[in-house]
C-alpha cells in the first residue's frame, strides 16, 4: 500500500508501507480525497513540531471496504469522512475508532465532504489570526 510520509523538514515522499492491522472493531475504508490543509504544510516547514516520519493528513473521505465483526455491517460499501489522527494520505484507512467515521449522505459529493474537513481548518487558522491582530 502506498502513503505520502513526511520524512524530514520540507521533505515528503510517496512510499510502500505495510498494511495496518485488521481487528474486530476496525473498518478499513478505501481512500477517495484527502485535502491538503495549512496545518499539513505548518508541520511540513517545521511550525508544527511532528514526531517524523509520519503519515501525513488527517482527514479524508471515501468507501469502507471492510468492516470487523463488532461493527456494523451496514457501513460496508457506504460512503464515509474519516477523521485519523495516524495520517489519511494513504491508498487505505484502517479506522478503529467509531465516532470519527461519518457517513457522507445522499446528494453530497466525495469533494464536498472533503471540503468540510479543510473549511474547519481554515476557519480555525482565521480564528487564531484574528485573535493575534486584536491583541
Amino acid at each position: 500500500m502506498k502513503a505520502i510520509i513526511q520524512t524530514t523538514l520540507n521533505q515528503a515522499q510517496l512510499t510502500d508501507i505495510q498494511e495496518p492491522r485488521f481487528s474486530s472493531i476496525s473498518i478499513k475504508i478505501k481512500t477517495k480525497y484527502v485535502p491538503l490543509l495549512r496545518y499539513e504544510l505548518l508541520k511540513l516547514d517545521g511550525s508544527i513540531p511532528s514526531k517524523l516520519p509520519m503519515i501525513m493528513g488527517y482527514g479524508a473521505t471515501g468507501i469502507v471496504t471492510k468492516v470487523g465483526a463488532l461493527r456494523s455491517n451496514p457501513l460496508l460499501n457506504q460512503r464515509v469522512l474519516v477523521l485519523h489522527p495516524w495520517g489519511t494520505f494513504q491508498e487505505g484507512i484502517v479506522s478503529d475508532i467509531p465516532p470519527l467515521t461519518i457517513p457522507i449522505i445522499d446528494g453530497v459529493s466525495f469533494t464536498e465532504a472533503t471540503a468540510l474537513i479543510g473549511g474547519v481548518d481554515l476557519a480555525l487558522t482565521l480564528f487564531k489570526l484574528s485573535k493575534k491582530k486584536n491583541r
